[in-house]
């Protein structure tokens, strides 16, 4: 039969502050304005398998699988690293650093946590020379 099962506690693993990823080839799609004043920019992830880890994480994060299963990602204007002027459907060579978010919204009780997207290079992606 055995030793009996003890009862073990599991703790929870706390979320990584940050994440940086590397090598994330982007597609540049558009910039538009939110509710709030803020400029977006949202980008394409050409090779899906260098964000797998992070898509399959379960909290809330700047990329999301599109209806044609491509993975979109938003990023905040003000969290842009880079001098170069995008053009759209252009290709793109990134770092990406998502940094963890946790708050209570003044209006609400729940905590919101996920992470937000910095872009910390961007270059013209090679085949686009």
């Amino acid at each position: 039969m055995g030793r009996p099962l003890k009862n073990k506690e599991v703790k929870p693993v706390e979320p990584a502050k940050e994440i940086f990823l590397d090598d994330v080839i982007l597609e540049y799609l558009s910039t538009k304005e939110d509710n709030y004043g803020n400029n977006n920019m949202f980008f394409k992830i050409s090779n899906q398998e260098s964000v797998k880890d992070v898509m399959d994480m379960d909290t809330r994060t700047p990329m999301w699988l599109s209806d044609d299963d491509d993975i979109l990602m938003k990023v905040n204007s003000k969290n842009m690293n880079s001098v170069i002027e995008l053009e759209k459907g252009k290709r793109y060579e990134s770092i990406i650093h998502l940094v963890r978010y946790s708050f209570t919204p003044k209006d609400k009780t729940e905590l919101m946590e996920g992470y937000s997207a910095k872009i910390m290079k961007l270059t013209q992606h090679s085949s686009e020379m």
